[in-house]
């Protein structure tokens, strides 16, 4: 399975790596965990797959879909809240950067063009980006 996954989890697709988080009761979320796609049926060959420990628990006894609401309900109001406030693109910057060396070098670069739009977006504000948006789609005509 780990290499069927390229040492990914099959949810998240994040590379799993043991970082710690020493005050927490599980202490590597990011590692490997052995998960049930059917929670009902057991650990047997075609109902398992590798996914992230936090992933797991995340998944807990409701499976893919309640994850996935849940999951796509946060990032629907976490991106309208960073829309609306300073104060959580600046968390968000802080958070991007602290898990900055937990990355592949490819991801690493992904992450920082993640931060340096993070950044453009406080400095800009909501009305900053929606001009510029405009002037780029206006100099691609």
């Amino acid at each position: 399975m780990w290499d069927a996954q390229e040492g990914r989890c099959a949810v998240s697709g994040l590379r799993f790596n043991m970082a710690r988080f020493p005050q927490a009761l599980v202490k590597h979320p990011y590692g490997p965990s052995l998960d049930k796609v059917d929670a009902f049926r057991g650990y047997v060959r075609g109902n398992v797959r590798l996914v992230c420990t936090a992933v797991n628990f995340g998944l807990g006894q409701w499976g893919d879909e309640v994850f996935r609401a849940i999951a796509e309900a946060t990032v629907q109001r976490q991106t309208a809240l960073l829309n609306n406030s300073d104060t959580l693109l600046t968390e968000r910057i802080r958070a991007a950067e602290a898990v900055l060396d937990l990355l592949t070098e490819p991801e690493a670069q992904k992450q920082r063009r993640r931060i340096a739009a993070l950044k453009r977006a406080r400095t800009l504000g909501p009305e900053g980006l929606s001009r510029a948006a405009r002037a780029a789609w206006r100099t691609r005509r």
